[in-house]
């Protein structure tokens, strides 16, 4: 049975030719009160705001490279936090061709 590493690295990947990552590319996170969230983020960080949906209260943010969504919780008692991560890539066949564990 062959052992596959846990990590493998950038320079691995390129000794074997695969010179290829994924990108983080957006965050969303759920939030009671998007617009004040996006307050902060501005202020703090100097994001832009990128888009506001009136329907549902989301802003969107960016620093250019990475893009925030803060969307708004809307069940009662769910909990505020990140709700998933995006990665932007080139080709999926790459990506699912690697080992996952």
């Amino acid at each position: 049975m062959e052992t596959v590493p846990l990590e493998i690295s950038r320079a691995d990947r390129q000794a074997t030719g695969e010179n290829y990552m994924a990108k983080l590319r957006h965050i969303a996170i759920i939030s009671i009160d998007p617009g004040r969230l996006a307050k902060f983020y501005v202020a703090v960080f100097d994001m832009e705001v990128i888009h506001r949906s009136e329907s549902s209260g989301a802003v969107y943010l960016s620093d250019g490279t990475i893009n925030l969504a803060l969307l708004t919780n809307k069940a009662e008692g769910k909990p505020s936090g990140i709700k998933h991560f995006g990665f932007h890539i080139e080709d999926s066949e790459v990506i699912t061709g690697r080992p996952a564990s």
